[in-house]
């Protein structure tokens, strides 16, 4: 039997699609790490210059994002938290003895939705471009949202009392769906 004839341009459309998913992997990545790299304190990590914008790498998110790269229309979820099972920030944060030692700062959901057919034909400076833009507008508006002064206010008393007071987790597939990891 013969086979089906494929159209001339399945390998070029397969190229594209390829780099499409690239691109939005590295752009959840890079996201992810511009709002933990605000909020939560981390160690140093290695130098990402995706989107001509310089960040460290989080390896434990990298490491996490491998499954996810396999699926990437399933959502993404990234939560910050503050322990306030220390006493010294339960004092800062003003919370109530009877109050749960972990309290939800912030909640970040990314989502990838791709188009029904793979993509033909892409202007690729102008696409990457977007994304430069999107992220720079992220990492400036992180600074600016409520979360930022509070961040950086627990960092500086966790450097005095040794006590992490941020963490983070990341969830596949959604808020009950998924697979979280768990960092302090």
């Amino acid at each position: 039997p013969a086979k089906p004839a494929r159209p001339p341009f399945w390998p070029a459309a397969r190229m594209e699609a390829q780099k499409l998913q690239l691109v939005v992997r590295n752009c959840v990545q890079k996201t992810l790490e511009l709002v933990l790299r605000a909020r939560v304190p981390l160690g140093r990590g290695t130098p990402n210059h995706w989107f001509n914008l310089e960040s460290e790498e989080v390896a434990c998110v990298r490491d996490r994002l491998e499954g996810w790269k396999q699926r990437i229309s399933q959502p993404l979820q990234l939560d910050i938290f503050i322990d306030t099972s220390s006493s010294a920030v339960r004092a800062a944060v003003g919370a109530q003895p009877n109050e749960p030692h972990l309290v939800l700062l912030e909640r970040w959901t990314l989502r990838y939705e791709p188009a029904p057919h793979a993509p033909e034909a892409i202007g690729w400076p102008t696409f990457y471009k977007r994304f430069m833009v999107l992220l720079r507008s992220l990492a400036a508006f992180l600074r600016l949202m409520p979360a930022h002064r509070l961040a950086s206010s627990l960092g500086r008393l966790g450097h005095a009392s040794d006590a992490p007071a941020l963490g983070f987790r990341v969830c596949i597939g959604g808020p009950h769906g998924g697979r979280g990891s768990r960092a302090l």
